[in-house]
């Protein structure tokens, strides 16, 4: 049994389709001219928001999609503190963990092991003093 994953409708009037593939992925640490011809041609692109939303939405997407690279679409996520999950969009701390879009003073997460280390190192200062 394969599976056959169809890409999204609007892949067809992409820009990138009749070019070489090989522009949208660029090495790592290599040439950067492959990729800034790459995000030229995006620039021009009639899908360029529905390829920037799909790349941001899907963290696996690697190579040059909507304009942005793999580390422009990660800085994204993050200024944005949003990421997919399960389907639905869910607001994030600074250290990754889902959390309310209410809770402005930082997750539960956050806190229950902010408290953690602050008994811990409570504890082995008392145990410096003690000895």
């Amino acid at each position: 049994m394969s599976l056959a994953l169809r890409p999204p409708e609007w892949v067809d009037e992409a820009a990138c389709t009749s070019t070489d593939p090989d522009l949208f992925f660029p090495t790592q640490g290599g040439d950067t001219r492959s990729a800034q011809l790459a995000k030229a041609i995006c620039a021009e692109c009639p899908v360029l928001a529905q390829c920037l939303a799909y790349a941001v939405e899907d963290p696996s997407v690697v190579g040059i999609w909507g304009g942005t690279t793999l580390l422009d679409r990660q800085r994204i996520r993050r200024d944005k503190g949003l990421a997919r999950v399960g389907g639905g969009t869910t607001v994030r701390c600074r250290n990754g963990h889902a959390r309310s879009p209410e809770d402005r003073g930082g997750c539960e997460q956050c806190r229950v092991e902010s408290r953690k280390r602050y008994e811990a190192r409570k504890r082995a200062r008392r145990q410096e003093t003690a000895a």
